[in-house]
């Protein structure tokens, strides 16, 4: 006799792995981290005991800033610290995402992904196709703090508002637009930036970006 399909059996869900890459640039390296940091330090019940600690990884990243700064306009001894600090920042947070797998690896498998994307980690693709960014940032040569915003086309949309915040709670209008790229102006320097975009459609919904992040120069 042929076997009887199991009814209402749900597949098992797989456990999701972090993906650690880590930027190859000292700039880019501290942006990363920095949002990484800010993020984990918001979900204390989560991430309850960090390794590293944040006493530990917050001067390392203040260091590595520092140099960053320094190597402006310096000479070899101003950048052999620049290497060595971005060096000791990348150990640590290499240490760090693998501190993050485990808590993903012990959390419930429905949660595994939020939590992953919550310290703007990423699940490991090996085999997929990376999914196309929805929105880029780019700094504007020669102006300082302010940066491009290039939106992926939304289907039906009549506007873009492009949007930055410092902490993803409050959320400032940058530009208002009928293109899928404009331009925000009058950020600060040195800080690190979360962006999003809407798009206001011809039905009259909304669609909400992902957010991204970047250290405005």
């Amino acid at each position: 006799m042929p076997k009887k399909k199991a009814v209402g059996k749900q597949p098992k869900l797989k456990v999701p792995h972090i993906a650690l890459h880590l930027a190859p640039d000292p700039e880019g390296l501290y942006t990363q981290c920095s949002a990484q940091l800010t993020q984990v330090l918001a979900q204390p019940t989560v991430f309850v005991t960090p390794n590293p600690p944040a006493a530990v990884l917050t001067p390392a990243l203040a260091n590595l800033w520092s140099a960053i700064q320094a190597d402006q306009g310096g000479g070899p001894v101003a950048h052999s610290a620049l290497v060595a600090a971005a060096v000791k920042v990348r150990q640590l947070f290499t240490q760090f995402g693998k501190y993050a797998e485990g808590v993903v690896l012990a959390a419930p498998v429905e949660e595994a992904s939020a939590i992953i994307r919550s310290v703007n980690m990423y699940e490991s693709n090996v085999g997929k196709r990376a999914p196309k960014q929805e929105l880029a940032i780019k700094h504007v040569t020669g102006v300082s703090g302010a940066v491009l915003c290039i939106a992926a086309a939304i289907a039906g949309a009549l506007t873009y508002t492009f949007e930055s915040s410092l902490d993803q709670v409050t959320w400032s209008t940058g530009i208002q637009t009928g293109k899928v790229r404009g331009t925000i102006t009058g950020l600060t320097p040195g800080k690190v930036y979360y962006f999003r975009f809407l798009a206001f459609k011809k039905d009259g919904t909304t669609y909400q970006s992902q957010v991204v992040y970047l250290m405005v120069l």
